[in-house]
C-alpha cells in the first residue's frame, strides 16, 4: 500500500455508555479525537425488496495504515468517510504482519 493511495480522512465514532442526569444510561456515538487517514474501495452494492419497499446495501473496503485500535475497533461502530456515514462489519489485519488493517463497512441509511 502506497503512501499516495491513503487520500481520504476517516473519522471513528464509537458508542458510549455514559448515566444522564437520572441515572439511565445513554446510548450516543462520540468521536474519537484522532482522525485516520484510508483509501475506500466499493465491493458490492446489491437490492433487494422488503415490506414493500427497495432497499439498497451497499459494502465497502477500508483500508489503514496498522494501528492496534483500528484491528481491534468493533462492529456497530460507525465512520465518517468520503462524505458517506457507514457502520463497522468488520476489522482485520490480514497478513498478520502489522502492516495494514481492512475494515469492511456497509452504507447507512
Amino acid at each position: 500500500m502506497r503512501a499516495g493511495s491513503l487520500r481520504h480522512t476517516a473519522t471513528i465514532y464509537q458508542r458510549s455508555d455514559t448515566p444522564d442526569a437520572y441515572g439511565a444510561l445513554d446510548h450516543t456515538m462520540t468521536a474519537e479525537a484522532v482522525t485516520h487517514k484510508c483509501s475506500i474501495k466499493q465491493r458490492t452494492f446489491r437490492e433487494r425488496a422488503e415490506n414493500g419497499q427497495l432497499m439498497s446495501r451497499i459494502e465497502f473496503e477500508l483500508q489503514f495504515r496498522y494501528s492496534p485500535e483500528l484491528e481491534l475497533l468493533n462492529p456497530g461502530a460507525q465512520l465518517d468517510v468520503a462524505g458517506r456515514r457507514l457502520e463497522v462489519l468488520s476489522s482485520s489485519d490480514p497478513s498478520g504482519k502489522r502492516k495494514n488493517v481492512v475494515i469492511y463497512a456497509e452504507d447507512v441509511r
